[in-house]
């Protein structure tokens, strides 16, 4: 039986919400199958694609990722390597892959739990990623409002239901499920 795998960082492991409130719950509920939720708060992308699932013909990986790379010393390229990596990776296993380009965090508030020079920077580089990377781009589906965020950078349950909605007509469309 095919497997699917959301692997990546707090936007995969849910931060901040109620567990069937995460936008993996939600799709595992629309695709009426399992998804294995394989992330990790503070996880960087260009780590973990060294440390994949192990994925059999058929297999589908959805890779969400690569904010916290950015906020810390990482580059687009590093980012953007991660994720080619990851695919080729899918590709050499007969399994698909669907790269998932985060949203650019929408911030105007001061008090945050990173100082907002740094979180300048991180929406600098995230257009960048957005412009470079292949895949499905959540600025897309994901308005520029403040209030669909906890933090403003992690989303609240009404973030998260679009983020399923759009992974699962993304998947729909391309014939990944």
């Amino acid at each position: 039986m095919t497997k699917i795998f959301a692997f990546g960082d707090s936007y995969v492991a849910g931060y901040g919400v109620d567990f069937d409130q995460c936008w993996v719950s939600l799709l595992e509920k629309r695709l009426n199958r399992p998804v294995a939720n394989l992330g990790m708060n503070g996880a960087w992308i260009t780590e973990l694609c060294d440390m994949p699932p192990v994925l059999n013909e058929g297999d589908v990986l959805l890779v969400l990722g690569g904010a916290n790379d950015l906020l810390g010393e990482g580059t687009v390229d590093q980012v953007i390597k991660a994720y080619e990596s990851l695919e080729a990776y899918a590709r050499k296993r007969g399994a698909r892959a669907v790269i998932i380009v985060p949203p650019t965090p929408e911030i105007v508030d001061d008090e945050l739990f990173v100082g907002m020079s740094m979180i300048v920077s991180l929406q600098e580089k995230m257009k960048e990623l957005n412009e470079r990377a292949s895949g499905l781009h959540l600025d897309s589906v994901i308005p520029n409002d403040p209030a669909l965020y906890i933090d403003g950078i992690h989303l609240m349950p009404e973030g998260h239901e679009m983020i399923a909605r759009a992974v699962y007509d993304y998947g729909k469309a391309n014939a990944i499920f």
